[in-house]
């Protein structure tokens, strides 16, 4: 009902809200549905033990720049090409933790963490608020896509950088074969890949930057 509603144009074309978090969206919600659920439901006994950790870390120490927030975050994401010629991207991130109430991440925000154009596919992690102003995933990708095989892969990594990010794509490449790249500027990637048609088992690393 909530989807669907999102969907349908109001009285004097009031077009219905793309996103809506906190309140606002509660509101939105009981309005549209009444099937409403505890919050509590959404927290499990161990992700609370582990907020009490991390704020007790937090009380303890200064943030400062260059402080080790690796302990801190983690998202999962993919891009795939399938026999039709079809690129795909999808990230998925429980945020920050400690996160200000009402953030919305880099998963929800178009461009920034993944997208996917008519030759390539991105998927990215890394800092969310970077890579929200920089359209992180969207620049990457208007980076690989080229009319030759040219890429400027120095630029490639200066966003990374800029963005304090990660990322991985598919790209396609005029003679009809699929490039798996990934550059990242934190800390360490995991990078797992699989093409059935060449490949019995799937395959996984994690890369290091030095230093």
């Amino acid at each position: 009902e909530v989807r669907r509603a999102s969907c349908v144009v109001g009285p004097l074309g009031l077009v219905p809200p793309v996103l809506l978090t906190g309140s606002g969206a509660q509101q939105f919600a009981a309005e549209q549905c009444n099937m409403r659920v505890d919050p509590a439901c959404h927290f499990t006994e161990s992700s609370r033990m582990r907020w009490s950790e991390y704020r007790g870390r937090l009380d303890g120490v200064s943030r400062t720049v260059g402080q080790d927030w690796d302990i801190f975050s983690d998202t999962v994401g993919a891009v795939c090409f399938d026999v039709r010629g079809r690129f795909a991207a999808a990230v998925s991130s429980g945020g920050n933790w400690l996160k200000a109430s009402g953030r919305v991440g880099a998963a929800a925000v178009p461009g920034a963490a993944s997208t996917a154009l008519q030759s390539i596919a991105v998927a990215a992690s890394g800092n969310g608020e970077r890579m929200i102003r920089s359209s992180f995933a969207l620049r990457i990708a208007m980076c690989l896509t080229s009319e030759s095989d040219d890429v400027d892969f120095d630029a490639v990594r200066r966003l990374a950088v800029d963005s304090e990010a990660g990322m991985i794509a598919l790209r396609h490449h005029d003679n009809g074969k699929v490039e798996l790249l990934f550059v990242h500027a934190t800390p360490s990637f995991s990078i797992g890949y699989f093409c059935p048609a060449s490949m019995p088992a799937p395959s996984a690393k994690v890369s290091l930057c030095p230093g």
